[in-house]
């Protein structure tokens, strides 16, 4: 069973002796020369800011975004827009986008039957406070 297992993981970590290309882009062998792909700095700038929130709402806020909202927020290239980054207004005012909003067009679902207005409010929490939580500090 030892020797089958060695041998399992020859086979199994080959693999790494081929290029980058034949990977992809966050795959690199072993000593491999490829350079590492550039750094995308995360942005900072236009972060939401001023929305008032109870920071004891963020985490329940949290679940209900994960549970509720985090699917509906997927554009059709599948990317999750960036909520932390629109505007203080939208934010504030975040139940006339979940209650039959305008974007219902757009393919985002009426929340009407399925959250109440405090679920909105501590969504709101969890969005300005993951907001503060990236920001850099003064």
């Amino acid at each position: 069973m030892v020797a089958q297992s060695k041998a399992h993981r020859r086979r199994t970590c080959a693999h790494l002796d081929r290029t980058d290309a034949e990977h992809g882009p966050l795959a690199r062998p072993i000593g491999g020369k490829a350079p590492l792909p550039e750094f995308t700095k995360y942005q900072i700038s236009g972060l939401l800011e001023g929305v008032k929130y109870d920071p004891k709402d963020v985490p329940e806020g949290t679940a209900i975004y994960v549970a509720a909202c985090r699917r509906a927020g997927v554009d059709k290239g599948g990317n999750i827009k960036k909520l932390g980054h629109v505007s203080t207004e939208t934010i504030a005012n975040l139940k006339d986008f979940v209650f039959k909003g305008p974007f219902r067009d757009q393919g985002m679902p009426d929340f009407t039957a399925k959250l109440k207005d405090e679920d909105v409010v501590k969504i709101q929490a969890f969005i300005q406070g993951t907001a503060d939580a990236v920001r850099p500090k003064k």
